[in-house]
């Protein structure tokens, strides 16, 4: 269903709206982080298939958007990947930090 989407899309995008495909020359100049999406969504479903039943929907999601919000915080204190390097108040600290211990509490029980 994905790959059916993805063609559909890319048939609106190029016909509809004329976009042109990318050249090989500025797809073999991506930098080498664009390609891993790829990878992690196909990650991702198998981990959905995996854990879905054993550990419910809601915790599920947790999981996954306490990752992203980890991954988002490593990203803006580090500048990774072309972000802007962002200073961290005591507030996201601690939302970030009772978000990862709710996740903890319910994945414990």
């Amino acid at each position: 269903m994905g790959m059916c989407v993805c063609l559909i899309y890319l048939l609106v995008d190029t016909t509809g709206l004329k976009h042109q495909l990318p050249s090989a020359a500025g797809i073999s100049s991506a930098p080498w982080w664009a390609w891993i999406g790829g990878a992690l969504g196909a990650y991702y479903v198998v981990v959905v298939i995996i854990f879905a039943q054993k550990l419910g929907a809601g915790t599920l999601v947790a999981i996954f958007v306490c990752a992203q919000l980890i991954t988002s915080i490593v990203l803006d204190l580090t500048g990774l990947v072309g972000f802007a390097r962002r200073v961290f108040s005591w507030q996201r600290w601690l939302g970030a930090a009772l978000m990862v211990v709710s996740l903890c509490r319910e994945v414990s029980e």
